[in-house]
């Protein structure tokens, strides 16, 4: 029995500093990653795990399900984000300036199965969390060039860095809101960290959570009406989630092992986000109110970081006779649809929409009912 008692508070202590650690990797040092969800289908969910003996960056189905090694580096791989058309992933590898140390953080890029694994900040200094803005054109990120930890920001392909944020204090871990228009941070301007939001351009940094414990890795949700963030405010680190402008702050995961880095998919229903329930650091889903929490990666390895991929959103099929998908059905649908009937053009845009009387071919009949309805002779054409 005294054995049995002494295992668990060994094992409780255990953890307990597994979480410390993890808080202060959270709060210090390179940080951990933050990210707008950009809106579309729910793809693949990327994460970084040391299950082969060293951090690499790993991507599962949202199930859970296939599992695979992408980044497969001598290196340790950290905080892998999906740009916003879901076909490449930025992260920060950790490697010696001079071998085999000190080593030094930089922000690379792949493409979504691995290959093509470039150094995009390329500096002697520590850089890392990258956040892609959405239309893929820029990458926020965190950097301690400056010898202290701001917000910097650079083109896609590494060119341009600037620093955005430029205070004494730290500012750290960017997310970069659906609209382009602001980017949120971590900051510790006010003694403690807090989630800040500023313009994109780095100006009108405002305090949106004004709290007295320790606020951090803000993550905007796809529509931008909200941010889910982490806390230590209810005693060990949660998830919360707030209004854009900072209110309605409130605790989702509520759970008394810790939670970080929450991270919406890309259709808003969910949230993923990694934390030590199981006695080791796995990555988790949970509905978007906090409920239905569920392991996904499921091993013995820390697992954590996850960043969701967005996919193209499911597009209805085009309105029948639009055949070239602009959103109106008129004469220039007509002539179009003569001309492939004629052999003049080898495809349409929307083709689907071309055989309006539904007989199984596209030809001058259905050139002839666009115009009818063009003209306002029919009602509508047939479904």
């Amino acid at each position: 029995m005294e054995i049995t008692i002494t295992l668990r508070k060994q094992r409780r202590r255990t953890l307990g500093l597994l979480a410390l650690l993890a808080l202060a990797l959270t709060l210090a040092g390179g940080g951990t990653s933050a990210e707008g969800a950009f809106p579309g289908a729910n793809g693949k969910i990327a994460f970084a795990s040391d299950r082969t003996g060293n951090f690499e960056v790993f991507v599962m189905n949202v199930d859970g399900t296939d599992q695979a090694n992408l980044s497969n580096n001598a290196f340790p791989d950290f905080e892998p984000v999906w740009s916003p058309d879901g076909t490449k992933i930025a992260f920060r590898r950790d490697q010696p300036i001079r071998s085999p140390v000190p080593m030094n953080s930089e922000v690379f890029v792949m493409n979504a199965d691995g290959s093509g694994q470039t150094n995009l900040s390329n500096n002697p200094s520590d850089d890392s969390s990258p956040a892609w803005s959405p239309d893929g054109t820029k990458i926020a990120f965190g950097s301690t060039r400056d010898g202290n930890h701001e917000v910097y920001v650079m083109n896609a392909d590494g060119t341009g860095q600037t620093n955005l944020t430029n205070n004494a204090a730290e500012d750290r871990n960017p997310a970069w809101s659906p609209d382009g228009t602001k980017i949120a941070f971590g900051s510790y301007r006010t003694g403690d960290f807090e989630v800040f939001v500023m313009n994109a351009d780095g100006t009108g940094a405002t305090n949106l959570t004004n709290n007295a414990s320790a606020d951090f890795n803000p993550a905007w949700s796809p529509d931008g009406s909200k941010i889910a963030f982490g806390s230590n405010r209810s005693g060990n680190s949660d998830v919360f989630v707030m209004n854009a402008d900072g209110t309605g702050q409130t605790n989702l995961s509520n759970n008394a092992e810790d939670d970080f880095d929450p991270v919406w998919s890309p259709d808003g229903t969910k949230i993923a986000f990694w934390g030590n329930r199981t006695g080791n650091f796995e990555v988790f889903t949970m509905n978007a109110d906090g409920t239905g929490a569920t392991n996904l990666s499921n091993r013995v390895a820390v697992d954590r970081e996850p960043d969701w991929q967005p996919l193209p959103p499911f597009l209805p099929p085009a309105s029948v006779g639009d055949v070239n998908c602009d959103g109106t059905v008129n004469s220039i649908d007509a002539a179009l649809v003569l001309q492939f009937g004629a052999g003049l053009l080898g495809s349409l845009d929307c083709q689907d929409a071309a055989d309006v009387n539904g007989d199984g071919m596209v030809n001058s009949v259905d050139a002839a009912l666009i115009l009818q309805l063009t003209a306002g002779l029919l009602d509508s054409l047939p479904p």
